[in-house]
């Protein structure tokens, strides 16, 4: 999908789409890693675009959401501002382990304010351990109901990526929708995308596929 979650994606994004960690460019030491940005709002958060040869996973995204890998939106939607978040949080560094990663339980998601605090890439066995994957800019999302509001920003270019959209859960999964994106992409908005979850005390954890590893991007709640 064309949003990482390296925006989280590295976003969360993969982060991207709504789920990208975060919005805009990220830097890395130790894996190769270029972003530029777009993220969205659940694992809405939104990114960066990362390429890396890090830990057999390989990933290219931009994305405007956070967090974290798989990214959502509809293709359809409107544009405009989407939403008038103000941005929460604040750069992280990503860093690999050569570890499995744990699997989604799922769990009940409370209404409420998310920021992304931390993201990790589980599998990257071709990787030392610890290497630093990239950093990802800010990224948080709003969650009430079905319905997510996100913002990102590149963690260099700064750029602002605004999403709003809708999701729905069905065991350990979370199918984000997005319904707008500011600024809106020129292919358009990507199709809905769905990413593992955990509820873990006050915070939702969002796993999402990046190349043959997996990117955790953590929100917490405010």
């Amino acid at each position: 999908m064309r949003s990482s979650i390296v925006g989280v994606v590295l976003v969360i994004l993969g982060v991207g789409g709504f789920v990208a960690c975060s919005s805009g460019d990220t830097g890395g030491g130790g894996a190769s890693s270029s972003s530029s940005s777009s993220s969205g709002g659940s694992s809405s958060s939104g990114g960066a675009s990362s390429s890396s040869s890090s830990g057999g996973a390989s990933s290219s995204s931009s994305s405007s959401s956070s967090s974290g890998g798989s990214s959502s939106s509809s293709s359809s939607g409107s544009s405009g501002t989407c939403n008038a978040l103000t941005q929460l949080g604040a750069n992280h560094d990503i860093f690999t382990t050569q570890a499995d990663p744990p699997a989604a339980v799922g769990g009940a998601v409370a209404d409420g304010t998310y920021v992304v605090s931390t993201s990790k890439v589980w599998g990257a066995k071709a990787t030392p351990e610890g290497t630093q994957f990239g950093t990802a800019g800010p990224a948080m999302m709003v969650l009430a109901g079905t319905n997510v509001q996100t913002v990102t920003t590149g963690a260099s270019s700064l750029k602002v990526t605004r999403r709003s959209g809708t999701v729905a859960y069905a065991g350990t999964n979370a199918t984000f929708t997005l319904t707008c994106e500011n600024p809106t992409p020129d292919a358009g908005l990507d199709p809905p995308g769905t990413v593992g979850y955990s509820v873990v005390g006050g915070a939702l954890l969002i796993y999402a596929p990046l190349g043959t590893a997996t990117l955790e991007t953590t929100y917490t709640k405010q």
